[in-house]
């Protein structure tokens, strides 16, 4: 029934919703300069902490952009970023 598909994308959504918490919460710590690394070390320390985190992000809101509305995205989707209207 509609409403059951309702309760479904109701459900998707909130869901999506806590893991692109999750994973800016991920990100955020991705991001704290840790004490002491400079240079290669700091560099090493961005892509193998900060990367993955903003992929994480990145792959989510993705996810979240496909199901939510135009009119409700508070944020330019991809397309708009690669092909500014």
């Amino acid at each position: 029934t509609e409403a059951a598909g309702v309760e479904v994308l109701t459900a998707e959504t909130r869901g999506l919703v806590e893991e692109f918490v999750a994973a800016i919460k991920a990100l955020e710590q991705a991001n704290i300069h840790p004490d002491g690394l400079e240079g290669i070390d700091l560099a090493i320390h961005a892509r193998d902490h900060q990367l993955a985190a903003m992929d994480e992000v990145r792959e989510v809101a993705d996810r979240l952009e496909r199901i939510v509305a135009d009119d409700l995205w508070p944020l330019p989707t991809y397309a708009e970023m690669l092909f500014i209207k």
